[in-house]
This record gives C-alpha cells, sequence and structure tokens, in this order.
C-alpha cells in the first residue's frame, strides 16, 4: 500500500481535551510512553481508516468523528511526547508488559500528531516520501515495507501524539523506535533488512571483518609449532551510537 497522509482529523477542541491528557516529559527525558484516553468516537474512527488501508480502500472516505463532548466514552490509547531525532529504522513493538520487544512490527503503523513540529521521512524503495510534522495530521505506512526516520526541528520542541502504533486482532499495540539507536554496532535493529546509508556500511564492516577471521585462522593453522601466527589489529569494527 502506499503512504497516507490525512489532516484535519480533529478539531481544535478535541485536539485541545486530548493533550490535556498528557503529561509533560520530565527534565532531562527524551520519550515518554503514556496510555492516553481519548473519546471511543475517534478511536473506532481510527479503526476504521487503518482497515480501509489494509484493504486498498480509500481512508479519507471513513467518516471522521466530529464534534464531542465530555459525555463520550474513553478509552485508552497508545500515546507518546519525544524531542530530539531518530535514525532511519523500522518499527518494533512492545510485549504484554509493556517492554520493548526486538521483533519488527509487520503490517501499518500509524501516527496522529498533536503537537510540535519536525518531518517525518519515510523511504520505500528508491522513493522517499515527506511528510511534516504538525498538529491534527495522521500519517500510516506500511512498517514492513520500508523505513523511516524523524527530523526534529531546532528548538526541541516536544512532540505529542496518538501512536506509534499498529492495529492487531486484539485491539491497538504500541509500536517505537526503541531499537533503533545501536549500542549494537548498527544504526538500526535488523541491518540485514535494512536499506539505510549506515546499515549498508556496517554490512561491509563486518563482512571485512569476517573475512580477516577467515585469513587469521587459516594463518593459525599451518602456523609451525611455537611459531605465532601474524594478525592485523589495524581494522576495527566502531559501534555506531546514535543520539
Amino acid at each position: 500500500m502506499s503512504i497516507v497522509v490525512l489532516d484535519g482529523v480533529v478539531d481544535n477542541d478535541l485536539r485541545q481535551l486530548i493533550l490535556s491528557k498528557f503529561d509533560p516529559l520530565a527534565p532531562g527525558a527524551r520519550t515518554a510512553l503514556p496510555d492516553v484516553l481519548v473519546p471511543k468516537p475517534l478511536e473506532q474512527w481510527l479503526q476504521s481508516v487503518l482497515r480501509s488501508c489494509a484493504g486498498g480502500h480509500d481512508p479519507s472516505a471513513a467518516e471522521l468523528p466530529g464534534a464531542l463532548d465530555g459525555r463520550s466514552e474513553l478509552v485508552p490509547m497508545p500515546g507518546r511526547v519525544a524531542v530530539g531525532s531518530s535514525p532511519m529504522h523500522q518499527d518494533t513493538g512492545f510485549d504484554a508488559m509493556g517492554r520493548p520487544d526486538p521483533t519488527r512490527v509487520e503490517g501499518l503503523v500509524a501516527v496522529l500528531y498533536l503537537a510540535g513540529a519536525g518531518t517525518l521521512v519515510i523511504e520505500t524503495g528508491s522513493q522517499r516520501h515527506s511528510a511534516e510534522v504538525k498538529p491534527c495530521r495522521l500519517v500510516v505506512w506500511p512498517n514492513d515495507q520500508c523505513i523511516h526516520r524523524l527530523d526534529a526541528s531546532p528548538g526541541e520542541e516536544s512532540r505529542i501524539m496518538l501512536g506509534p502504533m499498529t492495529l492487531s486482532s486484539t485491539g491497538w499495540k504500541r509500536a517505537g523506535d526503541q531499537y533503533s539507536v545501536a549500542g549494537r554496532g548498527s544504526p538500526c535493529f535488523a541491518p540485514d533488512e535494512c536499506r539505510c546509508p549506515g546499515c549498508q556500511e556496517y554490512k561491509e564492516k563486518m563482512k571485512l571483518v569476517q573475512e580477516r577471521r577467515l585469513q587469521q585462522k587459516s594463518q593459525q593453522n599451518v602456523a609451525v609449532e611455537g611459531q605465532v601466527a601474524p594478525t592485523d589489529s589495524s581494522f576495527c569494527v566502531r559501534s555506531c551510537a546514535v543520539s
């Protein structure tokens, strides 16, 4: 499926109502992952949009929830408050206890931005799409078919959103970039699948490391007793940490 961008998803009154459910970021924190209570008609509309996208139908045909008041039933949805940028990655999930799970989310991921600024960059093969982060904008993309990153705007303004999230048979599940920042040697959580330049460079380095190790092992096998096989310590792999 293609990337879907829908504007004006909620009016300002509903946006302010949802924003009031978020707590500000703690001092020094870069992200918070609350569960946020939202009016049920909005949650149902978001479900219909994702089902339309998954079925190849026009999601704009889904009727917007319209004006809502305080009598609407409230239901929980995954929320997020964040500052800063993220590298190219594919979103991963969370387990039943709310802990990050390195397994890639298959299918659609959605974000409804409520506040903040920046640019969401999505790459699908040879194509690159950019979606400005702005209030009341919904973005839906096929997480398993592309990679994406977030370029934050100067000033470290907080981005407040519903999502990133995916819809399963049991309801909404949180998605995110918790495994996109590498202390693992690669900029993304799955370098074998990722096409971003950082992961391509990482794979080339790892290939050279494996070749050097095989060469050293061969030299050790033919070394005479008491002779130390030559090694070359001039090459190393530098772990890439992205902040």
